[in-house]
């Protein structure tokens, strides 16, 4: 007995499968009573062959799968087109952060961060090649009292003109940043001689003194500059960088405007390093010392005040004068606690006088 018939007899319609002649035949029994009671009295099988039905099916199912073909086929492109919109924000997210990483907001040209990584590779290059590369820093000069007397809004006006009017002075292959603050930098590749790039940083300073107008105003400026080349002056990033900056203090003490970088005229010398370290702590200790010169009054003869002059009496070298190591001072940052200690120790020295009855005034050098 089919397993279809058999549930039909037990009280549930059920359906099946048979075969007729070699014919699929789809088969369907349900159960009848005759008496009202629950138990049938029979079942009634009704076949029909498949292959009719299958045809039926696919024509009324074709335009279906054609509307979930087509509704597939709109969600496809509805989500591509969201997809690609996010893909190019993200990729121009992506872009507008490592361009703002690598560039400074104010000028747009490349920071010290990118500047230093192009110096790198041109290092690379040249070593290769067997080149010579230049490395200039330039420091605007008089710029603080555009932003002292005007505001700092017209000196970032000025700033952006830099990077338009020395860009149109260099090769392609030349690369110029900011590195903050009023310092800007010049990487030149293939430098043929130490004369081609004072060449370049003369016509730099030359259009660097040309007026600036900011909102109607005209703004002047100069610039000094110092340059540093590979090899002779440093094989690495850093000492390139940090050889320019000597180079470019150079100008700015000898008012040449620019400056190659001279080995014998940097200060920077490891005595020199160590002698900064000694100060710090000769500042914090007492090795510094005031010796007071008076100051006479011609017609009478009377000492009416006194000079406070500063003096190291350092451990190793002996008793210093000012002239020894306040430059040092002066060009680390140390010039102003040094400056309150002396300051310090002439007020200490002069309650002692008055305590003993002698009213003198003292006077106190400052830096400028």
């Amino acid at each position: 007995m089919p397993d279809g018939l058999r549930r039909a007899l037990a009280g549930d319609s059920a359906t099946g499968e048979a075969t007729d002649g070699g014919t699929e035949m789809f088969s369907v029994y349900v159960p009848i009573t005759f008496s009202g009671s629950l138990v049938p009295d029979g079942a009634v099988e009704v076949r029909k062959p498949f292959a009719p039905m299958g045809r039926e099916i696919d024509a009324e199912s074709r335009p279906l799968f054609g509307l979930v073909g087509l509704g597939l086929l709109g969600l496809y492109l509805v989500l591509f087109r969201l997809v690609a919109k996010s893909s190019r924000r993200l990729r121009k997210q992506v872009e507008d952060n490592e361009r703002q990483a690598l560039h400074d907001p104010l000028t747009d040209l490349p920071n010290r961060i990118l500047f230093r990584d192009r110096v790198q590779q041109a290092i690379a290059l040249a070593s290769r090649s067997k080149e010579t590369l230049a490395v200039m820093l330039i420091d605007l000069d008089r710029f603080k009292d555009i932003n002292d007397s005007l505001g700092h809004h017209h000196g970032d006006l000025l700033l952006k003109q830099i990077g338009p009017r020395l860009e149109k002075l260099l090769r392609e292959t030349d690369s110029i940043a900011r590195l903050g603050g009023d310092e800007f930098a010049i990487l030149m590749v293939n430098v043929p001689a130490p004369a081609a790039a004072i060449h370049v940083a003369d016509k730099v300073r030359g259009e660097l003194q040309k007026p600036f107008p900011v909102q109607g105003i005209t703004l002047h400026v100069d610039a000094s500059i110092g340059i540093a080349l590979y090899p002779g002056h440093g094989k690495t990033v850093d000492q390139l960088l940090q050889r320019a900056d000597v180079a470019m203090y150079m100008a700015k003490a000898s008012g040449n405007g620019r400056e190659v970088y001279v080995a014998q005229r940097d200060e920077n010398s490891p005595s020199k390093l160590a002698l900064i370290g000694e100060l710090r702590y000769a500042i914090e200790s007492d090795e510094l010392l005031l010796h007071y010169q008076p100051k006479v009054h011609l017609r009478t003869g009377d000492i009416h005040g006194l000079e406070a002059l500063v003096r190291w009496q350092h451990p190793m070298r002996g008793l210093m004068r000012s002239g020894e190591f306040v430059p040092i001072a002066e060009n680390t940052g140390l010039i102003e606690p040094m400056t309150m200690k002396i300051l310090r120790l002439a007020l200490k020295q002069a309650r002692r006088w008055q305590d003993e009855g002698a009213r003198l005034s003292v006077a106190v050098n400052l830096s400028v």
